[in-house]
């Protein structure tokens, strides 16, 4: 299990939402990129009705399979780059970890993003 799985882990099981920060500013992503520019990230479909999220991956090969661009980023970037209204699906191997539009807003705050 990645340190960034973990944290979810811990998040789910009520840490709070800071620490989960400190791991996803920390770690380097992969995004599905909307091409212009190539940091852009190109919104999907979120897991509610009328919500949109970024998808990213700590591995290339999951995004790869999209057909789609991709990129590479940092975590402090992608959160920086979402804009309001936008959540965060992050995939890995066996699974995924969402964190919907207000917990998006939460770390851009935290952050002083």
């Amino acid at each position: 299990m990645s340190s960034l799985r973990a944290a979810f882990k811990r998040y789910r099981e009520g840490e709070p939402l800071a620490r989960l920060a400190i791991d996803i500013i920390k770690s380097d992503l992969f995004i599905i990129s909307s091409g212009k520019p190539t940091s852009s990230p190109l919104l999907a479909q979120g897991p509610k009705a009328n919500e949109w999220c970024v998808t990213a991956s700590e591995q290339a090969a999951p995004l790869k399979q999209t057909g789609q661009e991709i990129c590479q980023l940092n975590g402090r970037s992608i959160i920086s780059t979402i804009r309001t209204g936008v959540g965060l699906l992050i995939i890995h191997p066996d699974g995924g970890d969402y964190l919907s539009a207000s917990e998006i807003e939460t770390l851009k705050q935290a952050l002083h993003l």
